[in-house]
């Protein structure tokens, strides 16, 4: 975490250095280039089903955000850059407003870029996982329950991580990402091959858990090398935009996750030490041009029924989402969004049976652990209905 904050402050600093070093200094024959961007959004739904405790009300919610980035390049050679990132995203409504606590909380690295070599960075930074399942795959209304379940705990890498994206080879895009300690090891790998106006995406993480566990339990949790607690996910999709810009997407995911049999976390005499739960889901969305300024869009997220030890549990659960976009600048756009949330059973949310959601750790920054997943379907304890739906209005401003 050290490591992490001053990286984030050396990014900030130097961000604000080059600043009048753009308009009156160069760096071998080149200015330093220092870019603000971002995205302003809120959203305002109404939902009807079993969405509070005993009781099936209708409610209303608000969620709102600003993603701000900050950006600077420095030229160092004709074929090489200096690159930095900072970025934050407070965000209120939601359950993950942590991710607005530390400066660079979203994304703090610093890294070189040769057009030769590729790019290497090193500090925090969003996982593939996230970044390319949010959206479009997920679809807009989707993005947040289909990029969940992850293996990383939450969408920023835990700890400062390594990452080297390769030059283009045939085609083919190559990322890898590796962070943390020994005891919490995270691994993301990534690959992009763009074939006759196809684009295939793959994501492989993997994520040791042994840290998460060991500071969730205190003692009783014991662990050594040669037995590892390890969360693993697995995306495979593909995505094609046709002439008119519509768009096209399906993909499929897998995750298998792994926790201690017994409540102490101690191994036993057999070496049985570990239960795991796999959770396969399956993603498709699109997107069209329906008129000047305006698109409409649609995707599916289901979530087939999970397993644990080979056994399935009626768990599974379908969501919908459309919506229908108007842009009233080029970088401004309003919303109106239609969502559902289906589950099989009521009471049944993936991995809350005998899986993930209820034997994970706290999600605290002391025990590194997942995230609740009840947040993926809005729900909470004791809802009666398995149906919600959601009407929303959104706008969302660019820049």
């Amino acid at each position: 975490m050290k490591t992490l904050n001053i990286l984030s402050k050396s990014a900030m600093l130097a961000c604000v250095l080059s600043a009048p070093a753009y308009a009156q200094l160069q760096l071998t024959g080149d200015a330093c280039t220092l870019t603000l961007s971002g995205q302003l959004k809120a959203e305002y739904w109404s939902k009807t089903g079993g969405v509070l405790p005993d009781t099936n009300k209708d409610t209303q919610e608000f969620f709102g955000f600003a993603d701000i980035q900050l950006d600077n390049k420095c030229k160092l050679t004709s074929n090489t850059e200096l690159e930095m990132r900072l970025r934050q995203r407070p965000l209120k409504g939601s359950n993950f407003e942590i991710q607005g606590d530390d400066l660079g909380s979203r994304e703090a690295w610093i890294g070189v870029s040769n057009g030769g070599f590729g790019k290497i960075r090193v500090g925090r930074f969003l996982n593939k996982m996230n970044t390319v399942l949010d959206y479009p795959y997920g679809a807009p209304n989707l993005n947040a329950q289909a990029a969940d379940y992850g293996a990383t705990p939450s969408a920023p890498t835990r700890y400062g991580s390594l990452r080297y994206i390769a030059p283009t080879f045939f085609g083919v895009d190559l990322e890898t990402t590796v962070g943390s300690s020994s005891a919490s090891r995270d691994i993301e790998l990534y690959a992009q091959y763009k074939i006759a106006g196809f684009m295939i995406d793959g994501i492989h993480a993997r994520s040791k858990m042994n840290a998460a566990y060991q500071r969730a339990g205190g003692a009783g949790y014991s662990f050594d090398n040669s037995r590892n607690l390890t969360n693993t996910a697995t995306f495979l999709g593909a995505r094609y935009e046709f002439g008119n810009s519509a768009k096209l997407m399906a993909g499929f995911k897998n995750n298998v996750f792994s926790y201690p049999v017994a409540p102490s976390g101690v191994y036993n005499a057999t070496g049985s030490f570990r239960q795991e739960t796999a959770i396969n889901e399956v993603v498709f969305s699109g997107e069209y041009p329906i008129a000047p300024k305006w698109t409409a869009s649609a995707g599916l997220v289901r979530y087939l029924d999970t397993k644990t030890r080979g056994v399935s549990a009626d768990d599974g659960a379908t969501l919908l989402g459309a919506i229908i976009s108007y842009a009233i600048l080029p970088n401004m756009s309003v919303n109106l969004q239609l969502r559902q949330t289906r589950l099989d059973r009521v009471g049944a949310i993936p991995g809350s049976g005998s899986g993930v959601n209820n034997i994970i750790p706290s999600t605290t920054k002391e025990s590194l652990g997942l995230e609740n997943r009840e947040w993926v379907f809005d729900q909470g304890a004791g809802f009666k209905s398995k149906k919600v739906n959601y009407v929303g209005i959104a706008f969302q401003y660019t820049f």
